[in-house]
């Protein structure tokens, strides 16, 4: 049950829609939609172009506060570590993380983490599959962020009592918590972008 709760946040930080869910939050591609509705531009559109340097350039000097992270699906990532494969430099681009005990993947000065609720897409027709790649600042004035939900912060659970019809327990598990967008320009994406 609680590894199910991990998985449905991970899942709305990206895909999250207030207005299809009211008990979920606005994930990255709700706020980016929003921002650009707003007028500013927030994306990168590869238009079926494969993951390359120079589309990653793209969105990074997208990003003019600067960027915390890259947030790819796993698809893209193997993409990414090919493409340094085919130029040689796979060892430059990992970097030393302070309190993750390991080098991570990174461009430019910039680690990369994973989320596999990204979407990936597959044209019927042509057979290319597309994704989307966002980068983000992490900062709680003016990044993305978890909102604290002061007395209910954290899981809670209720023992229920004795399930009658089979010999187990029964809990309910609680999250409150929350998840914002504090500048519209601490988010940015490549759209469209080919991984294979």
């Amino acid at each position: 049950e609680i590894k199910a709760i991990a998985r449905a946040y991970k899942q709305s930080i990206i895909l999250g829609d207030e207005t299809s869910n009211p008990l979920t939050v606005n994930g990255l591609n709700k706020q980016i939609e929003r921002a650009e509705r707003e007028g500013l531009q927030r994306t990168v559109d590869a238009a079926g172009q494969r993951l390359s340097l120079k589309l990653l350039d793209e969105l990074l000097s997208l990003m003019k506060m600067g960027a915390d992270v890259i947030v790819m699906n796993t698809k893209a990532y193997n993409e990414y570590k090919e493409i340094l494969r085919q130029v040689g430099h796979s060892d430059s681009a990992l970097l030393q993380m302070k309190n993750l005990g390991r080098p991570v993947l990174g461009f430019d000065g910039v680690p990369i983490i994973k989320n596999d609720y990204i979407p990936v897409e597959r044209n019927t027709i042509t057979g290319d599959i597309t994704t989307t790649i966002y980068a983000c600042i992490l900062d709680e004035t003016e990044g993305v962020t978890g909102l604290y939900a002061g007395d209910n912060a954290g899981i809670q659970y209720k023992y229920l009592g004795e399930a009658q019809d089979k010999d187990a327990a029964r809990y309910r598990f609680k999250w409150y918590c929350g998840f914002t967008v504090m500048n519209p320009y601490a988010i940015g994406a490549i759209k469209n972008v080919k991984i294979g």
